[in-house]
């Protein structure tokens, strides 16, 4: 069983479409319980949680620290997933999810899904190759993907960071590329989520030190 965790402000609707899609896995006992930390959203975010019976937890510090206490606030199942409100993960991503969760290396490594537009055409193509691509030259993930990770190796890896600019690249870094497994299930975003979320590879390597960009794209 998993906890999953995910990190709110004013996401009403994008909140309600990701709830939804977990329900297969509750009702499957792959998740056990959501909590959804929530920064004193102005819409009805909160309301959405309460009547998805989520753990709703008030935090407004930074987000490392948020998603820090999502996990500690969860009831202690063997694994995290994280994710970004509005991704909304395809149908039977449980199954795979439980397969993934029973396998003996698992609690050593982490799982992202796959990126993915909800939206037809070359230019969500395009936009999910260069994400793709960015990933594979980097040897990292976009936070819009996700990461299921065991408590245990989020322990070591000393979780989510208060003082990390950008605390979901962080750890995805000190996770590194080697101990990070890509399900095939597609984690889907509709175009304004993708936008409002906005933080590419390609962004993120101008933000790395050189040195990092170079050890990866190695």
């Amino acid at each position: 069983m998993l906890t999953v965790v995910i990190a709110t402000q004013d996401c009403e609707e994008p909140l309600a479409r990701t709830l939804a899609a977990l329900v297969p896995g509750a009702a499957d006992g792959v998740i056990g319980d959501v909590v959804v930390v929530d920064a004193g959203s102005a819409d009805g975010t909160t309301v959405v949680a309460d009547a998805a019976g989520c753990t709703l937890v008030a935090s407004s510090g930074p987000l490392g620290a948020r998603l820090r206490r999502g996990a500690e606030a969860g009831r202690g199942h063997r694994f995290l997933m994280f994710l970004r409100p509005g991704a909304v993960l395809e149908p039977g991503w449980h199954r795979e999810v439980g397969a993934y969760l029973e396998r003996p290396g698992a609690p050593e490594r982490g799982a992202v899904f796959r990126f993915a537009l909800d939206e037809p055409g070359l230019g969500a193509r395009l936009s999910e190759w260069r994400v793709g691509l960015g990933g594979s030259l980097l040897g990292l993930a976009a936070p819009q993907q996700g990461l299921i990770v065991s408590r245990r190796l989020y322990a070591a890896l000393g979780g989510h960071r208060d003082d990390a600019g950008y605390a979901e690249q962080d750890l995805l870094l000190r996770l590194g590329a080697r101990r990070l497994s890509v399900l095939r299930t597609r984690a889907l975003l509709d175009r304004q989520t993708a936008e409002d979320q906005r933080l590419g590879l390609a962004g993120l390597a101008m933000r790395l030190p050189a040195a990092v960009v170079a050890r990866r794209a190695a």
